[in-house]
C-alpha cells in the first residue's frame, strides 16, 4: 500500500526550493521532541541491584535505559522480559564476557544474541564490549548498528564511529558517585548539545563492580524530570535516532489554504530503523490551530513558535496537517 501511494503521488511532489529561507523549512530536530540534549543510562553485567532497586526507580521517571547482559552473570531473564514490554532495551555484552578479539567475535556475538532473544523475544541490535576491549568494527557492524565502549567522553549528536561510541564510568571507581555529580555531568553535555551515556554496573552495596547509590541514580533522573532540554531514551532509540536523522529527506506533496501534507523517508531497514523522528514543519502565518494524520491516523503534535512538532515513524506514509 506505501508504494503504491508513492507511485500515484510521484507527479504532485513539490520540491522545497533552495532559495527558500533555512527558517521557512521543515527540518528534523537533532534531538526527539526537540530536546537540547540525550542521555542514556546504560547497565552492565546485571549485577543484582539493577533488578531490585534500579529498575523500579527507572521507572518511577518513565526513564527507559538499556541492560547489557552476559550469560556468565546469570541474568533474571523473567524481569529482562518484563522490562522489554516496559519501554527498556535488553543489548548484548556478548555471551561469556570474555576479552574480545577477531577469532572469537562473532561467535559470541552470534550465540549472545540467539540466546537474548530465545529468552525475552526481542531481536537484538546494540553491544557493549566487555572491558571496553574492541576487536574489528568489520565484525561488529554484521551484527549490531552500534556498540558501546568507555572512552570517558560526551558523545556527539552523530557519533564519529557507531562501533565504537563513547560512554562515561560512573560510581565508587570513578569520579562522579554523587548526584550533583552527575548534574553537573548533565549540564556539559547540554552546553554541547550531545549525548552523555552513563555506564552503570552495581547499585548501592551490592557485589558488582563500582556502585553507584540509588540515592544519586535518582537525584539525577529529578534532575531531567524538572529539566525539559533533556531526552532520556535507550542505546539503541539514540542511534536509530541519529541514522534516521541524517538520512531521512522531507517531501511536500502537495500544500493548500487548508492543508500541507509531506512524507519522511531514510532508505534505512524498517525492520530495524523505527524510532519516531521529530518533524519541526513552519506553518502559514494565519493558522494558529491544526491537526496532523499520518496515512488517515491522527498522530500527536505541538505547536510551539508557530511551528508543528510531529513525531513521524520515517517510511511510513503521508503525514497531513490540516489547519483548524
Amino acid at each position: 500500500m506505501k508504494t503504491t501511494f508513492l507511485t500515484i503521488l510521484t507527479g504532485c511532489f513539490l520540491s522545497i526550493q533552495a532559495n527558500t529561507p533555512q527558517s521557512d523549512r521543515p527540518i528534523i530536530t537533532t534531538w526527539q521532541n526537540d530536546k537540547q540534549a540525550a542521555i542514556c543510562y546504560t547497565f552492565d553485567d546485571a549485577c543484582p541491584n539493577q533488578f531490585t532497586t534500579a529498575i523500579p526507580i527507572l521507572d518511577r521517571y518513565k526513564a527507559p535505559a538499556t541492560f547489557f547482559v552476559a550469560e556468565v552473570f546469570n541474568p533474571d531473564w523473567n524481569v529482562l522480559k518484563q522490562v522489554c514490554g516496559n519501554g527498556h532495551e535488553v543489548a548484548s555484552h556478548t555471551l561469556t564476557h570474555c576479552n574480545l578479539n577477531d577469532s572469537v567475535a562473532a561467535n559470541e556475538y552470534r550465540e549472545s544474541n540467539q540466546l537474548i532473544f530465545s529468552k525475552t523475544g526481542e531481536k537484538v541490535h546494540t553491544l557493549a564490549y566487555p572491558y571496553c576491549n574492541a576487536p574489528s568494527d568489520s565484525i561488529t557492524e554484521k551484527y549490531y548498528i552500534g556498540a558501546r565502549i568507555c572512552s570517558g567522553q560526551i558523545e556527539k549528536a552523530t557519533p564519529d564511529n557507531f562501533m565504537r561510541i563513547s560512554s562515561i564510568v560512573v560510581g565508587s571507581e570513578s569520579s562522579l558517585t554523587t548526584g550533583e555529580e552527575l548534574t553537573k555531568l548533565f549540564d556539559k553535555t547540554l552546553q554541547q548539545k550531545g549525548c552523555c551515556i552513563l555506564l552503570i554496573h552495581e547499585i548501592d552495596n551490592g557485589p558488582g563492580y563500582s556502585p553507584l547509590s540509588s540515592e544519586a541514580l535518582e537525584q539525577s533522573l529529578e534532575y531531567t524530570r524538572k529539566n525539559p532540554a533533556f531526552w532520556i531514551t535507550t542505546f539503541k532509540d539514540y542511534i536509530c535516532y541519529a541514522k534516521e536523522r541524517d538520512n531521512a529527506k522531507i517531501k511536500e506533496i502537495r500544500r493548500s489554504r487548508k492543508e500541507i501534507s509531506f512524507t519522511v523517508n531514510d532508505n534505512l531497514p524498517n525492520d530495524i530503523y523505527k524510532t519516531p523522528v521529530t518533524v519541526s514543519y513552519p506553518l502559514p502565518s494565519n493558522w494558529s490551530e491544526a491537526t496532523v494524520t499520518c496515512e488517515g491516523k491522527e498522530i500527536e503534535a505541538e505547536i510551539v513558535d508557530h511551528k508543528i512538532l510531529i513525531n513521524v515513524v520515517p517510511d511510513t506514509g503521508i503525514v497531513t496537517i490540516k489547519k483548524k
